[in-house]
């Protein structure tokens, strides 16, 4: 039988191993008011060749994809960070006419976590379509940049950036703050997440929204028209997960039923029974099988293409 010393120490690294265990694995699920972490992929750490997972976006309704859209992890071994990256580019079966219509001509996005999920920097590089914002031709393509770095608070302090338009209009860089949750969640219409963990019928968070192109149009309206638009880049989104699993209405080209967790966001400033944005996780995996959002630069629909994709 152990010595009394020998029985504390076993005690004390018993209840040392199940704290720790609460703290990073049970303690979130509890705080039903944060948002869920970032999920880290471990086996980013170990392979070489990062694989993808592909989604067509739909933009505005339309039954055909409009854009593809691949996002994918790695490992940073300098401060054992991961990287979530994302790609859109216009879907390659649509005729040339058609892609340059489009506003999004490629946006590349990244979010950067810390091992226990949470969120130190984001950065979105956007080149758009020769008719920005339904504005004329400007036979060239304008582009932009949008950074964010959490800070003490947690605070997001983000800097956009509009580089000059040909001479037609000033280069334009503006800096805003908002508050954000202890992981520095935020919610980015162009870049879902592989997984969420943590969803239950119930739960409810608020996170905020960043979008890109809908904060360069109103950055650029602000500074070349003398319009009363609010001087807020910030948008905020209540999410709440529907009482019940559905089953997922969309093709993802694997010919299975799927039954999903929905996670509605609303815009508690705006007209509360429109939805602005919703998320489909799919119950058993976890997996984000679905993203729809919409905001000033219009609605778009991302669905994981299962055919395409390799990994789960």
């Amino acid at each position: 039988m152990p010595s009394r010393w020998q029985c504390l120490f076993i005690v004390a690294f018993w209840l040392a191993a199940m704290g720790l265990l609460y703290v990073r694995e049970l303690e979130p699920f509890f705080r039903d008011h944060d948002p869920p972490p970032y999920v880290i992929e471990l086996t980013a750490e170990t392979q070489s060749v990062h694989p993808k997972v592909i989604w067509k976006a739909f933009q505005n309704g339309q039954e055909e994809p409009s854009y593809l859209v691949k996002t994918w992890m790695d490992h940073n071994e300098d401060d054992d960070s991961f990287t979530l990256h994302g790609e859109i580019r216009p879907a390659p079966l649509q005729s040339e006419t058609t892609k340059a219509d489009l506003i999004m001509q490629h946006v590349t996005s990244e979010y950067r976590v810390s091992r226990e999920g949470k969120l130190l920097n984001f950065n979105v590089d956007a080149v758009l379509s020769r008719r920005p914002f339904g504005i004329a031709n400007l036979n060239f393509s304008p582009e932009l940049k949008l950074t964010g770095t959490v800070v003490d608070g947690p605070e997001m302090l983000a800097q956009l950036q509009l580089p000059q338009l040909k001479g037609l209009v000033p280069g334009l860089e503006k800096t805003f703050r908002f508050p954000v949750s202890q992981n520095g969640t935020i919610f980015l219409p162009l870049h879902p997440v592989h997984k969420i963990h943590g969803v239950r019928p119930g739960k409810t968070w608020r996170v905020p929204e960043v979008d890109p192109l809908g904060n360069a149009a109103k950055a650029w309206l602000r500074s070349n028209f003398p319009i009363g638009l609010p001087d807020r880049d910030d948008r905020f989104l209540d999410a709440r997960v529907r009482d019940r699993e559905e089953q997922f209405p969309y093709d993802m080209g694997d010919g299975e039923i799927h039954y999903c967790w929905v996670i509605d966001y609303t815009d508690p400033e705006g007209e509360k029974s429109k939805t602005a944005a919703t998320t489909w996780v799919e119950v058993d995996t976890d997996l984000v099988l679905c993203q729809d959002a919409k905001s000033e630069a219009g609605q778009l629909r991302l669905v994981r293409d299962s055919t395409k994709s390799k990994v789960r």
